[in-house]
């Protein structure tokens, strides 16, 4: 929302306007950015899941085909960076289910990923060391459990990494 606060005028000065009005905010803006962020989310689980060959009819998948159809259409660049979180997330899943074998959500996956990411961060400023070993090594494993691909295709980001944060730095 701070984005959208930030840029509202990039939408329309009708949304700015709408935006502005706190009670406008309150019932329309935030359920619906609420509603695409859970949807958001739930897909990117779902793909987690996929990905890992759990679910009948599936196949593992290498992080760099994994993260295209995470970003699927947003042209967001593959850096070592992302590369690693998205290695932690399938390395949660593959502890704490995202889904059922061919089934529903379990309702656990977010919280547990919120829990570990907190956990790494409070021992990253006491162990950074141990932590970056831990972060390799889970890297490493998924490497091995899901593919092993180039490291050449992981990029910089460039001219779009740069876009990509201009774009998040009011967030």
């Amino acid at each position: 929302q701070a984005y959208l606060k930030s840029n509202a005028l990039l939408v329309s000065e009708n949304f700015k306007h709408q935006f502005d009005d706190l009670e406008v905010r309150r019932a329309e803006i935030n359920p619906a950015v609420k509603s695409i962020l859970s949807r958001l989310r739930g897909a990117c689980g779902d793909r987690i899941h996929e990905s890992m060959g759990i679910d009948t009819g599936t196949k593992k998948e290498a992080l760099p085909l994994l993260w295209l159809r995470l970003c699927k259409g947003y042209d967001v660049p593959f850096t070592t960076k992302r590369a690693y979180r998205v290695a932690v997330l399938r390395w949660i899943a593959a502890d704490v289910s995202v889904r059922q074998k061919d089934g529903k959500p379990t309702g656990k996956f977010w919280k547990i990923v919120d829990a570990t990411i907190g956990n790494l961060q409070k021992r990253q400023d006491q162990q950074p060391e141990e932590i970056k070993k831990q972060l390799q090594q889970i890297f490493d494993a998924d490497k091995r459990k899901y593919g092993t691909w180039n490291d050449a295709e992981l990029v910089k980001g460039g001219s779009k990494e740069i876009a990509l944060k201009s774009a998040l730095s009011s967030v």
